[in-house]
């Protein structure tokens, strides 16, 4: 059975040039071919090996770090330049900082209270100066308040008790019994 590899995602997907490489590092290594063997050769009889493969090896790291490392799924030069952008050139003290929903509904209950506290000390004040304005008039008001005849209170409703009844649990001989013929 014939099997195709399909990627989840579309931008991940890189078309394989050669031995299943991609243009990107196929041509780093032939980079790598072009500029270490000549070197390799023209170096190894004046310096010897041991100095020679050391120079190829740290010649060949930086090619190769470029052509198959994808550091957070960029390429390697566009991530080399957001690193100094953001680690070098625009350096800044990112403090991690987090919102406290718990801290946010208490402040907004504790602000409703103040609120409701201070309604009512503006209604008591309110009602301090209505008697105070009341005072200033004088004898009149309070003269009036004591002719006029007070309210009618209306009869409270008798409390009843309810009397609790006890439910009859069915027979069980009964229940089901039609079920069983």
């Amino acid at each position: 059975m014939i099997e195709i590899r399909i990627p989840k995602e579309i931008n991940d997907y890189k078309e394989k040039l050669f031995l299943g490489l991609t243009l990107r590092q196929t041509l780093s290594i032939v980079l790598l071919v072009i500029i270490n063997v000549p070197a390799y050769f023209g170096m190894n009889e004046t310096f010897g090996s041991d100095v020679t493969t050391w120079f190829i090896l740290l010649n060949a790291v930086p090619i190769v770090v470029v052509g198959f490392v994808r550091p957070n799924g960029m390429e390697f030069e566009k991530f080399a330049v957001a690193f100094l952008q953001t680690s070098v050139l625009f350096q800044q003290n990112r403090p991690y900082i987090t919102e406290n929903l718990y801290e946010e509904i208490a402040n907004i209950v504790q602000k409703e209270k103040d609120d409701r506290a201070q309604a009512a000390y503006l209604a008591e004040k309110a009602l301090e100066i209505a008697r105070r304005e009341e005072e200033k008039r004088g004898g009149k008001a309070k003269q009036e308040s004591k002719t006029r005849a007070p309210k009618a209170q209306e009869p409270k409703a008798p409390k009843v008790k309810e009397k609790r009844v006890k439910k009859e649990k069915p027979d069980r001989e009964f229940v089901g019994a039609h079920l069983r013929k």
